[in-house]
């Protein structure tokens, strides 16, 4: 916090709330601080409440291996990058780092929020699934400037009809961005879009629309 510059070598994985129910741990990097090393980030199974917190101007945190993982596991965990802070994921070149929010039915109200100008989250590499085997209510939040670039983004990851993830979502608001390397989202039952107050798109060439109940396009 508060400047400090931490790099760590051959850590595999970093959790924030362990298993069996951890509640309200927070991890926070802040004005100017960084961390840099770490292979996976978690929030575990049966965590709640938990949050990563990455904020502020020339704040920084990289996960810069080639099979990166980030899991937002258990339910009511955040992981935010606020402010102008900058979050990187996976070695230049790679495609092999995966981000995911809920990836199981009891893993619910899971957010990522990229918020504030200059606020960049950047895995050119990666996919980014939100909402996957039946979870429900997990979210991708871009608003008021914030950047979030990667591979491809998955809202809903394998819903269907007979699997939905309802109330999952991406929501892009006030200047926001997105930029996919692969040029497109996909979108599952139960899940939603809304993009508006001139929030931008780029590099996405198509949306794959799955069983989608909402598609909300304000630009």
């Amino acid at each position: 916090d508060s400047g400090a510059v931490v790099t760590v070598t051959n850590m595999v994985g970093l959790s924030i709330g362990n298993s069996g129910a951890s509640v309200s741990n927070t991890l926070q990097i802040s004005d100017g601080g960084s961390l840099t090393g770490v292979d996976r980030l978690f929030f575990d199974s049966g965590s709640y409440g938990n949050t990563i917190r990455i904020s502020g101007a020339a704040t920084d945190l990289t996960l810069p291996h080639t099979n990166d993982r980030v899991y937002i596991r258990g339910h009511h965990n955040t992981f935010e990058v606020l402010d102008g802070a900058h979050y990187t994921m996976g070695a230049p070149g790679t495609a092999n780092g995966r981000m995911w929010v809920g990836c199981a039915a009891d893993q619910n109200y899971n957010t990522v929020r990229i918020v504030g100008a200059g606020s960049l989250l950047t895995a050119p590499g990666a996919n980014f699934l939100v909402g996957q085997n039946c979870s429900t209510s997990n979210g991708l939040v871009i608003a008021d400037g914030g950047t979030f670039k990667c591979a491809k983004v998955h809202i809903g990851y394998g819903g269907t009809a007979a699997a939905p993830s309802f109330g999952t979502y991406l929501r892009m608001t006030n200047g926001a961005v997105l930029t996919n390397t692969a040029d497109s989202v996909s979108v599952g039952f139960g899940a939603a879009v809304r993009i508006k107050e001139s929030s931008v798109h780029t590099g996405i060439k198509c949306f794959h629309l799955l069983f989608v109940l909402r598609l909300n396009l304000n630009l």
